[in-house]
């Protein structure tokens, strides 16, 4: 239900979604948003999936611990696309950082909440049309095809074993 609700998010701001994963208790999300209207996005999103969890579960209050923490990357910090591809990577290795995939027997592609499973890792057809695969394989010089897909799953899986996990570190600017 989160997906969905998601996804009309996306139809209804015009967010372009880079890659997104959903844990048990919190989301990641790295989207584009090509108009000013992140905090009215994200206030329909988690009132509205809020409101629906709710209904569905006979359940009231909140659903997420508080308010979504956002922080801004503007595009000149890109650059080479190391530190967007870093984020990308951060978000499709959360599974295994939370400990749900222990990274070396399980593989990042059979978590079926993240944008690596439901996106990167199968057919342009199969994916929703708000994901944006693009720069995700081309900042790896990699095409989206069935090579260039397993490609990028087994770079990650690669990372995984290798315990390379932390968070991004932001370039530095002067």
């Amino acid at each position: 239900m989160f997906i969905e609700t998601f996804g009309e998010a996306c139809e209804k701001t015009g967010w372009l979604v880079d890659a997104w994963v959903l844990m048990s208790n919190h989301y990641h999300l790295v989207l584009r948003t090509p108009q000013a209207n992140l905090v009215a996005g994200m206030r329909w999103l988690q009132n509205t999936y809020t409101r629906r969890f709710n209904v569905r579960n006979q359940l009231w209050g909140h659903v997420f611990g508080g308010r979504y923490k956002a922080v801004l990357v503007e595009s000149r910090e890109f650059g080479s696309g190391d530190y967007l591809s870093n984020l990308i990577d951060y978000v499709h290795l959360n599974p295994i950082r939370a400990g749900i995939l222990n990274g070396t027997s399980q593989s990042l592609i059979n978590y079926p909440w993240s944008s690596l499973s439901r996106g990167y890792a199968v057919s342009p057809q199969k994916r929703p049309c708000w994901l944006k695969t693009d720069d995700g394989f081309g900042i790896l010089g990699l095409n989206d095809s069935v090579k260039g897909r397993r490609l990028y799953v087994q770079r990650l899986e690669d990372q995984a074993r290798q315990g390379r996990q932390d968070p991004p570190r932001r370039p530095l600017h002067r």
